[in-house]
Order: structure tokens, then C-alpha cells, then sequence
């Protein structure tokens, strides 16, 4: 059975379609909820309301996850009553957005 740490895992690969960080670094994965059925719930928080790279974002998720053994379904929740804030940024992410001028 898949759980929701082989999720977590699998979308370490899965990148902000702005910035070459993780969604994960990047404090947008809020939780993930794994069902006895196999469903996969993932829940964002998203920096932007009207993200243009929601359709890229979704995409990439659904590759990596549907890709597990023992995923029927994968569901998102995008989150977009959910805040996001650069409180969520990984250190790492943080240095990176700094680097590229993003952040000062």
C-alpha cells in the first residue's frame, strides 16, 4: 500500500513551474491524505492566486504520483483559500530565490 510518505518522496521531483525549486522546498505542499482505496489527496498552498503554471504544476504531480504502486486516483486540492507565505520557504529555497533576484 502507498503511503503518504512514498508521496512526499515522489514530488520532491516535481519543481514550482517558475522556479527550480521543489514544490516541498517551496512550502506549497500542505499535506497529503492516502485512502485504504489507494486515492491520493494533495493539498497545496499556492504563492500566487491566479498561477498561470497551475495546468504545468498539475501535470507534473499527476506523473510522478500515478506513477506509484498502489495509486487508484490522485486528487488536488489546490489550496487557493489556503495562504501561502515566504514563512513556508525552506532556507535553501529561500537562497536560491535570493540568488535569482526574486527575493532580496
Amino acid at each position: 500500500m502507498v503511503t503518504a510518505s512514498d508521496v512526499i518522496f515522489a514530488l520532491q521531483g516535481v519543481n514550482d513551474p517558475h522556479v527550480p525549486i521543489s514544490i516541498e522546498r517551496m512550502g506549497m505542499l500542505h499535506a497529503v491524505d492516502v485512502d485504504q482505496d489507494g486515492q491520493v489527496t494533495i493539498h497545496l498552498s499556492m504563492p500566487c492566486l491566479s498561477c498561470p503554471g497551475v495546468a504545468v504544476l498539475e501535470s507534473a504531480i499527476r506523473e510522478k504520483v500515478s506513477k506509484l504502486s498502489g495509486v487508484s486516483k490522485v486528487a488536488i486540492d489546490f489550496g487557493w483559500a489556503r495562504p501561502w507565505s515566504i514563512d513556508l520557504l525552506a532556507s535553501d529555497a529561500r537562497a536560491t530565490l535570493k540568488e535569482h533576484g526574486i527575493l532580496y
